[in-house]
């Protein structure tokens, strides 16, 4: 159950998003929700976490609420027919099949849209809380002027 209040700031965030990014048509939200990061006591592995949102064919988009640090890592990946025992590999901490690609520090207001079968995963920040809005959104939701 969404409070009124809650249900307002993540329609004002869709609003925002769709501002940004017109060529975003938000009818089919597969997904939406508030992701909290707070620092670790001890540091841990930049590829702790690596993941994708869903199997199915769709976009993800990832707003930053605020200024923090607490990168999100974007990865290639080399499992190739291993791929359907990903997360298997992930618990293993096998993760030499996973190649950094892309790097993006959080910034207030800053939104990635990428294909949702991409993995990436956040990392902790050091300094204060990261706070992101984590959107998935159905393939033919976004115009191909995004691909």
């Amino acid at each position: 159950y969404l409070t009124p209040d809650l249900r307002n700031i993540l329609f004002s965030l869709l609003n925002e998003i769709h501002i940004k990014i017109p060529q975003i048509k938000l009818d089919n939200l597969l997904r939406l929700k508030i992701n909290k990061l707070s620092p670790l006591k001890s540091k841990i592995e930049d590829k702790y976490g690596i993941h994708i949102d869903r199997w199915d064919n769709h976009y993800s988009i990832i707003y930053y609420i605020n200024d923090s640090d607490g990168d999100t890592i974007f990865y290639s990946n080399t499992l190739g027919d291993q791929l359907p025992n990903w997360t298997n590999i992930v618990s293993d901490k096998n993760l030499t099949y996973f190649n950094e690609i892309k790097r993006v520090k959080p910034k207030k207001g800053r939104a990635v849209v990428f294909k949702g079968d991409i993995f990436h995963n956040a990392t902790y920040p050091l300094n204060g809380d990261r706070y992101v809005a984590n959107f998935n959104i159905a393939e033919g939701s976004i115009k191909k002027t995004l691909t």
